[in-house]
């Protein structure tokens, strides 16, 4: 007699067969049918899992969105200093697991409350763990703060948004050198940087 999957076997095949619909067509065209016909389940053993389509995509973005401990754990890290080879690592070791579906989720036909949703929480911890920090600002100083949280972000994002949509045209290296120097330097100093090393080898 086969043996019966475990619910969060089922649950994790539904999800791995919504996501490569997803991948091939938009969400507003995708039926619940499908996903269990392609899984070989009935519409009944979906509904004990979501409530529709959109909670299935909700929850594998759920999993992408760092939660309260790795923010934590990024925070430590951040506040001992980080150096560009354990950020390497870090960065390195998410992109192995949620690159592929960052690449959709951020391309064209992804989702557009993704990018506003993983802002906001990133927004939310940032700020959160940064109190000790904020206190000793003036209350202006720790708006224009948060205009600062709020810039960091974006350009990350956009960043990411960009590679994928150009089929990763840097190294994930090269990328991540980049996004490291502008967080450590600012982008003037960066492209300024860019701008000597090319008069360099030119001379």
């Amino acid at each position: 007699m086969p043996r019966r999957p475990k619910p969060e076997e089922t649950k994790q095949t539904l999800l791995d067969h919504f996501w490569q619909i997803y991948c091939e067509k938009p969400i507003d065209r995708i039926t619940v049918r499908e996903i269990t016909d392609a899984a070989g389940f009935n519409r009944g053993t979906f509904y004990v899992y979501f409530t529709d389509v959109y909670d299935a995509l909700q929850t594998i973005e759920e999993a992408i969105i760092p939660d309260e401990a790795e923010f934590e754990q990024m925070m430590k890290l951040h506040h001992e200093g980080i150096d560009f080879y354990t950020s390497m690592e870090h960065f390195t070791s998410f992109y192995e697991t949620h690159g592929d579906k960052l690449r959709v989720l951020l391309g064209p036909n992804g989702d557009p409350t993704f990018a506003h949703r993983l802002k906001d929480r990133m927004r939310h911890y940032l700020l959160y763990y940064s109190t000790s920090e904020l206190a000793g600002l003036s209350a202006q100083d720790r708006l224009k703060m948060e205009y600062i949280v709020e810039a960091e972000m974006a350009s990350r994002l956009g960043m990411l948004t960009l590679w994928f949509s150009r089929g990763k045209d840097l190294t994930l290296e090269q990328f991540h050198q980049l996004t490291y120097s502008l967080t450590r330097n600012g982008s003037l100093r960066t492209s300024a940087e860019l701008y000597d090393k090319s008069k360099k080898q030119d001379s």
